[in-house]
C-alpha cells in the first residue's frame, strides 16, 4: 500500500492506517477482525489467522512428511495398522514398510517413480510426434509432385460454361 491523496487534498497512508487498526472488528457479517482472526462478541481472538492458514494447508497437502504437526502419542496407531496394504506399495517401498520413520524416503521413492513414468510418457509422445511429422512431410512431398489441376487442350474445352456440369 502507499500514500493516497483524499478529495480534500490530505495525505492518507493506507499501510499505517491498516496496521493501527488490525485488531479492530471488521465491518462485515462475519466475526473477524481486519487481520482475519476469528473473534467473539467482546473482540477477543478465538482462532488466530495463522492457525486457520495452517489448518487449511494441512488439509490441502496430502504428503504426510509436509504436515508440521504430529498426532499426540495416545492417537498413534500400532505399527501393523499404519502400514499400507502390500498391493499399494512399490518394490522399493517394501524394504521401508516395517518402520514408520521412513515416510519421507517412501515419498521420495514415489516421486522418483512418478517422474520416471512422466519421462517415459514424454519420450513416447515425442516419438509419436516425430513419426507423425515424417508421415506429413512424405504426404506433402507426394502432393507437390502431382499437379494441382489438369490442363486440357483447347480442343477439349466446351463452347459454353455450365456450372451444373462437372
Amino acid at each position: 500500500m502507499s500514500v493516497y491523496r483524499s478529495a480534500q487534498g490530505k495525505s492518507v497512508d493506507m499501510s499505517s492506517l491498516a496496521s493501527k487498526n488490525q485488531r479492530v472488528r471488521a465491518v462485515s457479517n462475519m466475526n473477524v477482525n481486519s487481520r482475519g482472526d476469528i473473534i467473539d462478541s467482546s473482540n477477543r481472538v478465538v482462532i488466530p489467522s495463522s492457525q486457520k492458514v495452517s489448518n487449511s494447508y494441512q488439509k490441502t497437502v496430502g504428503n504426510r512428511a509436509a504436515n508440521l504437526t504430529r498426532p499426540p502419542v495416545d492417537d498413534v496407531q500400532p505399527l501393523q495398522e499404519a502400514i499400507l496394504p502390500q498391493e499399494e506399495l512399490l518394490e522399493d517401498e517394501l524394504e521401508y514398510a516395517d518402520t514408520s520413520e521412513d515416510d519421507a524416503e517412501i515419498a521420495r521413492i514415489k516421486e522418483e517413480y512418478a517422474r520416471k513414468q512422466v519421462e517415459e510418457e514424454a519420450k513416447l509422445e515425442k516419438k509419436r510426434l516425430v513419426e507423425e511429422a515424417k508421415a506429413m512431410q512424405a504426404r506433402l512431398a507426394e502432393e507437390a509432385q502431382q499437379p494441382a489441376f489438369k490442363v486440357k487442350p483447347a480442343s477439349e474445352a466446351p463452347d459454353t460454361f455450365d456450372p451444373t456440369k462437372d
